[in-house]
């Protein structure tokens, strides 16, 4: 597994993916089944003091929340407050939003045919790539952060 941390762009990621595959008789042995990694840091919402709010349709509208799985209300999310235990700053530690690709044999021709990233993205979530902002929204979900959090450590990011 190749990291990277704080990458603001999935060009940035596929970079060093189109780079390694430069010698193209040696991509079958060396890329595929290989996973490409990026991380994005976001702040943790403080236990003892998160208040639970249903954020209003514009803001999820706003930040690319995947309005489809919406049933008739916002869903109920977590809001940052501020206690004596996280110096009133509502977040209390960080976590991780991870992105993770998996060459298959389909990018792998995707990528020798030097295919537009569009392209290329298009293929991996639907192959079932969870991307970066995906997987903050999950943990937005579980009360983890919130929708602004994941939006900053995801910007350059796309849905």
């Amino acid at each position: 597994v190749r990291g990277t941390a704080g990458l603001g762009d999935r060009d940035e990621v596929l970079l060093p993916i189109k780079r390694h595959l430069v010698v193209e008789a040696r991509i079958h042995h060396e890329t595929r089944g290989r996973k490409q990694h990026r991380v994005a840091i976001a702040r943790r919402l403080c236990d003892r003091c998160k208040l639970p709010h249903r954020p209003d349709t514009d803001q999820l509208l706003a930040s690319g929340w995947d309005m489809s799985r919406l049933a008739d209300e916002p869903p109920e999310l977590f809001r940052a407050v501020g206690c004596s235990a996280c110096g009133q700053t509502g977040y209390r530690g960080r976590l991780a939003i991870h992105e993770v690709l998996l060459v298959t044999e389909e990018i792998e021709r995707l990528i020798i045919a030097r295919a537009a990233t569009d392209d290329l993205k298009h293929v991996t979530v639907q192959q079932g790539m969870v991307t970066l902002r995906q997987d903050g929204y999950r943990k937005v979900s579980m009360g983890q952060t919130t929708i602004d959090e994941v939006v900053q450590a995801t910007i350059g990011d796309y849905s």
